[in-house]
């Protein structure tokens, strides 16, 4: 947790891809820098979900909880927090785009509620696909890519 609350910025080198953001209740699409490679200010979660679904699987709350401690700290109080979720490439880009947004949203759902985390203070994206962490080409790949990653930058 040390370099999300720390807010490191990312790398420079970047590229643009289209993602699905919630912005006052509305789905907005957007194309955005995304960086090649992360570095600092954010942290990957293995959130499980049950398959083509924004459910979170009990067995994910545990961490969950963890992150909202985190969250709680002070240093991290002044910071936005953007939940991204990123799917594996199973599916139509379209659908997976939309199914990582309402992911990100069950997370951030789940900070609100359990973990009395300020809903102005997260944010949600969508990424679908479009930034895998290994190639999709095995079972364990995709379960790897499946996830939500959390950003913390400064307001």
């Amino acid at each position: 947790w040390k370099s999300l609350k720390e807010g490191k910025a990312p790398t420079e080198k970047t590229r643009s891809i289209k993602v699905l953001k919630k912005k006052k209740g509305v789905e907005v699409w957007e194309t955005v820098k995304a960086p090649e490679k992360r570095t600092g200010g954010f942290v990957n979660l293995k959130i499980q979900f049950d398959v083509n679904s924004y459910t979170i699987r009990p067995t994910s709350y545990k961490i969950l909880n963890e992150l909202g401690k985190a969250l709680s700290d002070p240093r991290l109080r002044e910071r936005i927090i953007t939940i991204n979720g990123h799917t594996d490439s199973d599916g139509k880009e379209k659908y997976n785009v939309r199914l990582s947004l309402n992911r990100a949203g069950a997370v951030k759902q789940y900070l609100i509620d359990h973990c009395n985390i300020s809903p102005d203070q997260l944010k949600v994206v969508g990424y679908g696909e479009s930034i895998p962490l290994k190639p999709n080409t095995s079972k364990e790949n995709k379960q790897f890519n499946r996830r939500v990653e959390i950003v913390a930058a400064k307001k």
